[in-house]
């Protein structure tokens, strides 16, 4: 009986160790994965940055040609009425 005893005793200790094991395992794969997350967080964060910065450099761009273009337009109609003309011809309608 004191023979059972001492291997059931034994047996529970080993179980112990093996939960112990276990879950410190688990925990050193949550924080693994935490840090994969974190990563990963920091880099879409940085893509977003990067592609904020590119639309609204390109929406500056944008503006300055609509800009541009309107400018070069109203130049083209002043011109072709100082020509003696009374409206500039609409090609695309043609």
């Amino acid at each position: 009986m004191e023979a059972s005893i001492k291997r059931l005793l034994a047996e529970k200790e080993e179980l112990a160790m093996q939960l112990t094991n276990s879950l410190l395992e688990m925990e050193e794969e949550k924080a693994i994965q935490c840090a994969r997350e974190k990563a990963s967080i920091e880099a879409i964060e940085e893509k977003r940055k990067l592609y904020n910065s590119q639309i609204t450099s390109l929406s500056e761009k944008l503006s300055e040609e609509g800009y541009t273009a309107f400018a070069t337009k109203e130049e083209a109609d002043t011109e072709f009425v100082a020509e003696g003309f009374s409206a500039r011809p609409c090609f695309s309608c043609s």
